[in-house]
């Protein structure tokens, strides 16, 4: 769900709010050229945030 926008990997956890509602910090990921894991254990802390996740 992101709102109709598109988002270039430097934008992504930049900011809280609207479309992105989860900052995710440097600590919280593992980042390269090509992929951004995130790990399980954040995931399942941010749980909540997924609770009411509209499904098309």
């Amino acid at each position: 769900m992101n709102c109709g926008n598109s988002f270039t990997m430097n934008q992504i956890g930049e900011s809280a709010g609207g479309c992105n509602p989860w900052l995710i910090l440097e600590e919280d990921k593992t980042e390269t050229d090509s992929e951004i894991k995130i790990s399980y254990e954040f995931l399942k802390e941010s749980s909540d945030i997924f609770e009411n996740w509209k499904v098309n």
